[in-house]
């Protein structure tokens, strides 16, 4: 585990928290984007911020960030989103979240399409389903905790 405190400019201080996050830097482009835009935009690119890379608060990207992307779902869509999120970061099989959903694969595929264009997910190859944004899986399962998901 990484512990240290760093001071490092906005755009590392992000670079840190999506390496340290081991996420796949192919999803990054809208992560930052939609992070840049948060209370930290209206800082001089110059400015240097106090990172503890032990710890990070997921708040702020809960209820901006993923919480806007959340909104604009079906119930159905969720579901399926925190059926991923069961099996991890992904990529998944979509048979593995037909599985957990207790579903056939066939009759997921308009769910699946739907959240294909809504930007939620994509297929990285045939058969493979995995989130767009980095840190979703976690979200969902604090945003959906339980498994009232699953009725």
């Amino acid at each position: 585990m990484l512990t240290a405190v760093v001071d490092v400019p906005l755009a590392k201080m992000i670079m840190l928290i999506i390496v340290a996050a081991g996420i796949d830097h192919r999803c990054m482009k809208g992560f930052v984007k939609g992070f840049g835009s948060g209370p930290c935009s209206a800082a001089p690119s110059h400015t240097v911020y106090r990172l503890a890379l032990t710890s990070v608060d997921f708040a702020f990207l809960d209820e901006s960030f993923f919480r806007v992307r959340f909104d604009r779902l079906t119930p159905t869509e969720k579901r399926y989103l925190r059926s991923m999120s069961e099996l991890g970061p992904g990529p998944h099989r979509s048979g593995e979240i037909a599985d957990l959903l207790g579903k056939d694969v066939t009759s997921l595929a308009p769910t699946r399409a739907q959240l294909v264009s809504k930007g939620m997910i994509w297929s990285p190859s045939h058969g493979d389903t995995a989130f767009t944004v980095p840190l979703l899986d976690a979200f969902m399962r604090r945003i959906m905790p339980g498994e009232d998901w699953r009725a």
